[in-house]
């Protein structure tokens, strides 16, 4: 999803509503931060992992980086 979608998206609902996004284990809590970070593409194969990584948990595997990309995240 790109930023344009996303406050397209956005738009089309009342500004007092609460986000969310779901916890660590269950369950679901609010949003508490949003920035822009470096992120690695493409450097995770397995499943459990989303494909990409933040450049600050890339320390040991800075030979796998082969682009990266700055990205919007939600915490």
């Amino acid at each position: 999803m790109k930023v344009k979608d996303l406050i397209e998206k956005l738009q089309t609902l009342p500004g007092d509503m609460v986000v969310v996004r779901p916890g660590y284990e269950g369950g679901v809590r609010e949003l508490a931060e949003v920035k822009v970070e470096k992120v690695a593409l493409d450097v995770n194969s397995e499943w459990y992992y989303g494909k990409h990584e933040l450049i600050e948990e890339m320390q040991g595997r800075e030979e796998e980086i082969e682009k990266t990309e700055d990205m919007l995240s939600i915490y």
